[in-house]
């Protein structure tokens, strides 16, 4: 439900009614795309970069299946952004999508179990660099 964490006063029922709106209009034009139907329209057009980003609901559960998934596809994004990652900084890990990608990680909130991390992994043929950390709060 994405809806689930507006927090509106009683008496601002308005406010509340147009921020759904907003959000069904948005959620209504997502839809989800076959492999063939990326394969044949997203990569088609060179000259932009192409960038992939998911919630994966924690790399540990998940990622594995990202990879089986990629497969799939003719082509592979010049970066991949994974949010919720549940990484915690000091567990070691190897979420390595190749060697063609150099991967970056910001980690979880310290006292939040899941919902938080960052991973980002760019093409190491990008111009590409972390010029500071990021503080989640």
């Amino acid at each position: 439900n994405p809806y689930v964490d507006l927090d509106f006063p009683d008496d601002d029922i308005d406010n509340y009614c147009a921020t759904t709106a907003a959000a069904s209009n948005i959620l209504s034009q997502c839809r989800v795309l076959s492999p063939t139907a990326v394969n044949d329209h997203a990569f088609s057009n060179t000259s932009f970069s192409n960038i992939y980003y998911h919630n994966i609901d924690g790399l540990k559960a998940n990622f594995t299946e990202f990879l089986n998934q990629l497969q799939l596809y003719d082509n592979n994004c010049d970066m991949y952004c994974f949010v919720e990652t549940n990484l915690k900084e000091g567990e070691p890990h190897d979420f390595n999508i190749n060697s063609e990608y150099q991967a970056e990680h910001f980690y979880s909130i310290t006292d939040k179990a899941k919902g938080s991390g960052i991973s980002l992994y760019h093409n190491k043929s990008l111009p590409f660099c972390r010029d500071h950390g990021l503080d989640i709060r």
